[in-house]
């Protein structure tokens, strides 16, 4: 699933070069903005909603019935969890992100069964933030028993954090004081990001303290993905992406793709070797070829596609 300006996007991922993502569908959800999105395991679409189309902060999440493109559940937010606008789903609870009036921040926790029995849809808060602003998708990346969060700052405090928060406990163990589009191989965070010296970087974390274990600068590149030992960077919408190899962040590659095909934030592999570049246009990263979804042309996505969010795990 693909969120977009007040739409969800959903796709066949494919299976590969040869097979390729295809746009199969889009749902409407009026008068709200529609971010992160993501199929659980039962597959029904969470929706995080931040705003309204022409109001502040929004109260209220929802749960989508895909083949039916209707709301199924409308799951209310407290005054700490409102503005929802990430989340990422799990067996033990779907952790959403909230953005509150931009001047702090939370992540809170749903029962993932509130799908099949509605008593048990009350969000409860999991993490306070504190004095963040909004964050960069995605705002939530689990490895193992371990939740890692990336906030920008705000203007009444210049801090900007990524942290370290064990799922047991819901206490920040780790920051690192600058923040960037997030990707992982499961021992290192990969980390696009300008903040740290003031120039564009790519830079790996360790898991366990934050502390970086490596750093090359590029040109701004903020959309990144991983896939097989290596991290691919772009500029929204630009004509190329390179690519690095994962330990020792030096470059192996640069593709250069066509005008019209650059990069959003949907950056992400939708199938095995095929890195999707917006929501119709994906490049095969063995051969170089750029492979075009037949909805091109014809789906008007508009210019605020979010994040490719790959189904639950089973």
């Amino acid at each position: 699933v693909i969120g977009g300006y007040g739409s969800l996007w959903l796709y066949d991922l494919g299976t590969g070069p040869d097979d390729p993502p295809r746009l199969v569908r889009s749902i409407r959800i009026p008068n709200v903005l529609t971010t992160a999105a993501q199929v659980d395991r039962r597959g029904y679409v969470w929706v995080a909603t931040p705003d309204g189309e022409t109001t502040g902060p929004h109260y209220a999440m929802y749960v989508v019935d895909p083949y039916q493109a209707t709301v199924h559940r409308v799951i209310e937010l407290p005054d700490t969890l409102r503005a929802v606008g990430d989340l990422s789903i799990y067996d033990d609870g779907v952790f959403v992100r909230s953005w509150r009036n931009g001047f702090s921040g939370g992540i809170g926790q749903v029962d993932p069964d509130c799908v099949v029995d509605d008593t048990r849809c009350a969000p409860s808060l999991f993490v306070d933030l504190g004095n963040v602003g909004g964050s960069l998708e995605p705002s939530i990346l689990r490895i193992g028993d371990i939740l890692f969060s990336a906030s920008r700052s705000n203007s009444r405090d210049g801090r900007h954090s990524t942290d370290r928060i064990p799922v047991a406990s819901g206490a920040i163990t780790a920051s690192a004081p600058f923040v960037g589009k997030t990707v992982t191989d499961g021992s290192s965070l990969f980390v696009s990001t300008r903040v740290r010296t003031g120039e564009p970087e790519l830079v790996r974390l360790g898991l366990e303290t934050l502390g970086a274990t490596g750093a090359t600068a590029f040109p701004d590149s903020p959309q990144i993905a991983y896939e097989d030992g290596t991290v691919y960077l772009s500029a929204s919408r630009g004509a190329t992406v390179t690519a690095f190899d994962a330990e020792t962040l030096e470059p192996t590659r640069t593709y250069v793709i066509p005008e019209g095909a650059g990069a959003h934030d949907t950056f992400a592999f939708a199938a095995p070797g095929v890195l999707m570049l917006n929501g119709t246009t994906s490049l095969a990263v063995e051969s170089g070829d750029v492979l075009f979804d037949p909805a091109r042309g014809t789906a008007e996505m508009g210019s605020f596609q979010r994040e490719l969010r790959l189904p639950q795990r089973r």
